[in-house]
């Protein structure tokens, strides 16, 4: 297990990893195994954010696998709720994250950080135009990570999310 390549959806579209649907089934098992069932994306909101959005979608390959990945919308809210989750806003310069995993066997050996110093040095070199602020939602184990991959605590978050407590971060541009 090398260093990972980072990808972004616009260069997996054009087929650089292979059939999409290929990596999409992948990133959904990250995801089923990251999250309990009341919590996961489906598959069909995996596919519609790496169609809608796919320069805000960053995957994580360790050759043909698929070891990690974060995927986002767009909002205009500058804070997140239900509705600004619920959607992307194309207009939006607020980055919403819906996910940030990591494959079981890649957890606890720096892939996360690594993935969120790739995402936003890709999020700073689109400029304040397209993006003013990043925003996700964590429980309060994932908290110090983040806090090291550069988010600031915003607080409890109003969205409800599955039957655990979520935190809001943001990182301003």
């Amino acid at each position: 297990m090398g260093d990972p390549e980072f990808l972004f959806g616009t260069q997996l579209l054009e087929g650089v990893k292979g059939d999409i649907a290929e990596v999409e089934k992948q990133i959904f098992t990250v995801e089923s195994a990251s999250y309990p069932e009341d919590e996961k994306a489906s598959p069909e909101s995996i596919h519609l954010r790496m169609h809608q959005v796919p320069h805000m979608f960053l995957v994580a390959f360790d050759g043909p696998a698929v070891v990690g990945y974060i995927c986002s919308t767009r909002s205009v809210e500058g804070t997140l709720t239900e509705e600004s989750i619920s959607h992307d806003a194309p207009s939006g310069k607020n980055v919403c994250i819906h996910s940030v995993c990591v494959a079981e066997q890649r957890r606890r050996q720096g892939l996360a950080l690594k993935m969120l110093a790739k995402y936003k040095e890709h999020l700073a070199s689109l400029g304040k135009d397209v993006c003013e602020r990043a925003l996700l939602m964590c429980k309060q184990n994932l908290v110090e990570l983040y806090t090291k991959g550069g988010f600031t605590m915003v607080g409890p978050s109003p969205v409800v999310h599955g039957a655990d407590q979520w935190f809001e971060m943001k990182m301003d541009f």
